[in-house]
């Protein structure tokens, strides 16, 4: 009798031990699949937020490229301007738009919503130090020279030097929205030095520009890449 009590206390024990280890099995599992769940869904967000800076980024690539090009174009005509001053050179047509080159608008129309919201929402969530730190040094950095530190320093030299040298040697013609610069006395203006030194300083200048435009552009390219990479590597963990 007392052996068939402690076989019913044996199996009762081995019951209740086997439901204990099914309760824990099933808590341990839930908890793997929540934090798997709640893994994948932050990696779903980390994604999204790459794809938005990478959409930002693509965007702002294409108006750099557009102004880059304008750029060139101003700073072919600003040299020969300066060429044909310095030799002497007579008046012609042409060179009414060489002249007009010199005020041109180097501010560039960026759409940065986009980083703005990433910095908010977007960085936290990266999981990749050194390309969170990739994004923030481009965006205030990188194109921080060409998006405000170039055309700040142009247009002051536009108001404080070249515009009281336009002012008394030009007669301003609007051509739509584009000023067209036509000389009073082209040959006052040839024997001008003061505007000599200032069509070589803004030539200098200008070429300086174009170098930070590749170079940001260059820069641009292989953030790009680092992007993608990632969004590659986490769409196929």
């Amino acid at each position: 009798m007392l052996m068939i009590k402690k076989q019913k206390v044996l199996q009762y024990l081995s019951y209740a031990l086997g439901e204990i280890t099914l309760v824990v099995l099933g808590i341990l599992i839930a908890l793997y699949v929540n934090d798997w769940n709640g893994n994948r869904q932050k990696k779903q967000l980390e994604i999204k937020a790459l794809k938005e800076i990478e959409n930002s980024l693509l965007k702002n690539k294409e108006i750099i490229e557009l102004h880059f090009k304008y750029h060139q174009q101003n700073f072919v005509g600003q040299n020969k301007l300066y060429s044909h001053l310095k030799e002497k050179g007579s008046y012609n047509d042409t060179l009414v738009r060489y002249f007009s080159s010199l005020v041109y608008d180097y501010n560039i129309p960026l759409n940065l919503s986009g980083y703005e919201n990433f910095k908010v929402s977007g960085i936290p969530l990266l999981t990749n130090d050194s390309l969170k730190l990739a994004i923030i040094s481009f965006y205030d950095e990188d194109l921080n020279v060409i998006y405000k530190i170039f055309p700040q320093q142009y247009e002051d030299l536009l108001t404080y030097q070249l515009n009281p040298e336009i002012i008394a040697n030009f007669e301003i013609v609007m051509k739509g929205s584009i000023p067209l610069l036509i000389p009073n006395d082209y040959n006052a203006v040839v024997s001008n030095v003061k505007f000599l030194n200032l069509v070589s300083f803004i030539v200098g200048m200008n070429h300086y520009g174009i170098g930070r435009y590749q170079d940001t552009l260059d820069s641009l390219d292989i953030l790009l890449a680092k992007v993608n990479k990632e969004i590659a590597q986490l769409e196929e963990q």
